[in-house]
């Protein structure tokens, strides 16, 4: 039985498998142990990107659409969605499965063994609010690390796991304070580390405090593209009424929804485009 570890970001992606000398991450892109949790479908029918390169297509010709900021998704209802791109309709279950397999994939070919076996790290608190998102993010991702071919399936919360990472580095206990800031989530831990921890199977009393928050990275983005690229598109102008003079806002939701990775593509469905285009035409 072979394991290994995967850190599946909102952001970037990475995995881990055990050598002789200890646990090692994989190469995934040259040069590069981690890899953008990223994938462009070109327009044209072209073969899906992953990672730098699918980000690189897509600043340097555009013509496609770049998905991002997957994991905000498990959780939530649009996760049963799909969306189109150009040609092809992409079903998300579908687009996260292909990131994990290829992390899969590629620590096969470092081990030159399959690999059935996992450790999934996860937030405390997945993007959305409530024990239901969280159960249901945790069922959606056992399901899909299923369908790629890992048959032991287990996680572990990401500050936990730098915590434990940590503790093989100190001489003496230490109580920490382990911050996660991430694409979609935000988590807080308080942990006493100590150095002979190893020996101890149950590490529950020393976790003295662990949370986390719905806010992360992808709110920082919001608010740089609302306050930049959002202003140019009429973001914050005013609005001319069909009758009289009336001057009123423009709507933010539109804007606010391009500003966030998961929700560009309701930008794209047939019923935003008749109010887009007349947003356009009124803008004073």
């Amino acid at each position: 039985m072979k394991h290994c570890g995967i850190d599946f970001g909102t952001s970037n992606s990475a995995i881990s498998v055990r050598h002789e000398a200890g646990y090692e991450l994989v190469e995934l892109e040259q040069g590069n142990k981690t890899t953008p949790s990223a994938l462009y479908y070109p327009f044209d029918g072209g073969d899906m990107l992953l990672g730098r390169e699918a980000i690189s297509e897509y600043v340097a010709y555009g013509e496609g659409r770049l998905l991002r900021g997957l994991k905000s998704l498990l959780g939530s209802a649009t996760y049963d969605m799909q969306t189109r791109a150009g040609r092809k309709i992409v079903k998300f279950n579908e687009a996260i499965g292909y990131i994990i397999s290829h992390l899969k994939n590629s620590a096969e070919v470092v081990t030159q063994s399959d690999i059935d076996s996992v450790v999934l790290g996860r937030p405390v608190q997945f993007v959305g609010s409530g024990d239901a998102i969280n159960e249901t993010a945790l069922s959606r991702l056992t399901s899909i690390a299923q369908d790629v071919g890992f048959k032991n399936i287990e996680f572990q919360y990401e500050p936990i796991a730098a915590a434990l990472s940590y503790e093989r580095t100190i001489e003496k206990e230490q109580i920490v304070l382990v911050v996660d800031i991430g694409g979609g989530t935000s988590d807080f831990s308080v942990i006493r580390c100590r150095p002979d921890a190893d020996k101890t199977l149950n590490r529950k009393d020393d976790v003295l405090a662990n949370w986390g928050v719905r806010i992360g990275g992808t709110n920082l983005d919001v608010q740089l593209n609302l306050i930049s690229a959002m202003k140019l598109l009429g973001y914050e102008s005013k609005l001319k009424s069909d009758f009289g003079n009336t001057i009123s806002e423009v709507p933010p939701s539109l804007f606010i929804d391009l500003s966030t990775w998961h929700k560009i593509i309701f930008a794209y469905e047939p019923k935003k485009h008749t109010p887009s285009r007349r947003l356009t035409s009124t803008i004073a």
